[in-house]
């Protein structure tokens, strides 16, 4: 396998990481991103059994007390990895959390997903997805790149976490599965002690592999393919955003999964897809985000 190698930047201007990073689809780590974040002194394993212990989450499709689950994580190993919660939106979830996560990183807007205009999609506007994830050390997430090619920005809280990132064009060596509904997901699964007999062109495929440190952002472009280990007791906050850089790849996403549609309703779709999105090129040209 090739590796490649990825930025690592502070004191990055808006301007900057649009024409080097959002619109190339170029992934970088921002350092100090959460600086003016609450999270960053109240978020701990602690915190949460403390104040959230009750509450009952859902982890892969098994119902557990959260206080249960922060144990799981403080006693993970290599060995015996804790499970991974994720799904969590924030805003519905962890209400209680969401002042912890203000303001805004100024990279993750504008974000489309907020717009009214979309809000027949069912996304959780006004605050887009913000989505809490929890893992021991040890603990993994499958290969995959974001459902609609959303845009990730993944901020790590508390703890290390190690990312493998893979290009787009590098999904003709990870065996994607061929149901449109997990096309994003490989079938390769984790990425550790990968079976080359299995999947022998993995071998040629090119990524790069760094650790995200707590106080730190990693922008992940559409269509990256990426999977992630957990150093230590990890709580990150990931937001899955749109813009100009992807509206067309999401978009067109979202017609052609709806497979069902008649083609006067693809038809229909895709003359709103393109009218919002030429009325949000023109709002955004307006902001400081795209001068």
């Amino acid at each position: 396998m090739t590796t490649l190698n990825i930025d690592r930047r502070s004191n990055l201007s808006y301007a900057e990481f649009r024409d080097q990073y959002l619109m190339p689809g170029r992934p970088v780590i921002i350092s100090n991103s959460l600086s003016e974040w609450p999270a960053k002194e109240k978020w701990t394993p602690e915190y949460f059994k403390t104040h959230f212990g009750h509450k009952r989450v859902c982890i892969e499709d098994q119902e557990v007390l959260l206080g249960d689950f922060i144990d799981e994580v403080v006693a993970s190993s290599e060995e015996k990895p804790a499970r991974y919660l994720r799904g969590q939106i924030i805003h519905k979830e962890f209400p209680e959390v969401a002042e912890d996560i203000v303001p805004d990183i100024p990279y993750q807007l504008p974000d489309r997903i907020r717009s009214p205009l979309l809000r027949f999609l069912n996304y959780p506007t006004p605050h887009g997805i913000p989505e809490l994830l929890i893992t021991g050390a040890g603990g993994r997430f499958k290969l995959h790149y974001d459902k609609f090619h959303l845009l990730g920005f993944v901020t790590q809280v508390y703890g290390d976490k190690e990312f493998t990132l893979l290009p787009p064009d590098q999904g003709k060596y990870l065996y994607p599965h061929t149901d449109a509904e997990q096309e994003n997901w490989s079938q390769i699964g984790y990425l550790k002690d990968v079976d080359t007999k299995k999947f022998p062109l993995f071998e040629q495929a090119q990524s790069c592999t760094f650790v995200l440190r707590a106080g730190e952002t990693l922008f992940n472009p559409q269509g990256w393919w990426h999977a992630t280990r957990a150093l230590t007791p990890s709580i990150a906050m990931v937001i899955s955003t749109v813009n100009a850089a992807n509206w067309q790849q999401f978009t067109r996403d979202f017609i052609r999964i709806r497979s069902s549609d008649s083609l006067y309703r693809k038809a229909r779709n895709r003359l709103y897809y393109y009218v919002a999105g030429k009325y949000l090129d023109w709002k955004e040209k307006r902001t400081q985000f795209v001068k």
